[in-house]
């Protein structure tokens, strides 16, 4: 694999204006203020407004020395900027966004009880809700006011697809039917390993564990998780050989863009059979498509090592036949991928010309 690897900042602000403020003054002459702004980052490409908005912020803060938790506070619809009077000293502030968290009774930051779980119906597109988080240190004087930016990270990774190109041989047309995420991991649990079988959906490349592979039709209301499925009034599209579509990319509808949760597992597992027993796998993008006027196939293109709050951008090249299962891996006879992954927020980017 060959990777190029440059450095992008980019910083997009959660909202255009910030007008609402949770303010509090110090406590005593012990205390300082923070004057506090939680902002998102956003991708550089393929941007969706579902995908920064801001339902709800809970702030957390520790004292860094006795690791104790000293205070929480909720931040209502709209807010993303605090005034907040803390005691002096160094101080972890953690943020979570669009997501509940509750501290355990006395929480502390050595035993980092908070973990705000997410799942991925908590990162659901058509309700404009992605759960973030993020964390900074500060250091309070007392009499004195900080001002300090906490950024987001979302907690799910998403995959886009930026074009689809047909490169196959004798003229032949390409119909583009659907596209889903296959073994994808839908819970999010830092620290502990990969379910066996809860949490996943679309395993097998299937809406159940078992059965025939789903085609296009059977997407919608076959088991999948919206947010791991591409079915719309784009589809189906005919791609005429020797060209390439640009799947439409609107800031309000879902589109080619499918999210997961961070999948770590490494093996690609194998196709379903009668009595097999499936075990975590890397997660899938699934092309469903036709040649010609010919049957189903699926191109399997495997994500491995997807992280939170990463956005994969992929442009894919179709020079030969599918598969007549969505398990099993295309290869680089049928297709190979190029694009860019890259933090929701200002950091790496990396292109990647291969397809495994």
């Amino acid at each position: 694999m060959v990777i190029m690897r440059h450095f992008i900042p980019f910083i997009i602000a959660v909202l255009a204006a910030l007008p609402s403020c949770i303010a509090e003054a110090p406590m005593d002459n012990s205390c300082g203020t923070l004057e506090l702004a939680v902002w998102a980052g956003m991708p550089s490409k393929a941007q969706a407004s579902a995908e920064y908005q801001l339902h709800s912020i809970t702030l957390l803060v520790f004292d860094k020395i006795s690791g104790e938790l000293e205070r929480t506070l909720e931040l209502g619809e709209g807010a993303s900027e605090a005034s907040l009077g803390i005691k002096a000293g160094p101080k972890a502030i953690f943020a979570y966004a669009n997501h509940i968290v509750s501290p355990s009774q006395g929480a502390t930051l050595d035993m980092q009880p908070i973990t705000g779980n997410a799942s991925l119906v908590q990162n659901a597109f058509a309700s404009s809700c992605f759960a973030m988080r993020g964390s900074v240190n500060v250091i309070i004087n007392a009499g004195e006011v900080l001002h300090e930016t906490l950024y987001l990270e979302r907690c799910a990774s998403r995959i886009v697809i930026n074009s689809i190109d047909n490169r196959l041989p004798n003229n032949l047309p390409l119909t583009v039917t659907g596209a889903f995420l296959a073994d994808a991991y839908t819970a999010d649990t830092p620290g502990t390993v990969l379910s066996q079988g809860q949490n996943w959906t679309g395993r097998w490349g299937r809406s159940s564990s078992l059965g025939m592979p789903d085609s296009a039709a059977s997407l919608s209301g076959g088991g999948f998780q919206d947010n791991t499925v591409w079915s719309d009034a784009s589809l189906p599209h005919t791609i005429a050989n020797g060209t390439a579509w640009a799947p439409p990319l609107q800031p309000s509808l879902k589109g080619a863009r499918f999210y997961c949760m961070p999948n770590t597992a490494v093996e690609n597992g194998g196709r379903w059979e009668s009595g097999a027993t499936w075990t975590p796998r890397t997660t899938k993008l699934v092309l469903i498509a036709r040649i010609g006027n010919g049957s189903t196939c699926y191109y399997s293109i495997p994500m491995p090592l997807l992280q939170a709050n990463e956005s994969r951008e992929l442009n894919i090249h179709i020079h030969g036949a599918g598969t007549d299962d969505p398990e099993e891996l295309a290869g680089t006879v049928s297709c190979d991928v190029s694009g860019i992954t890259a933090p929701y927020e200002h950091g790496a980017t990396y292109t990647d010309n291969t397809c495994p």
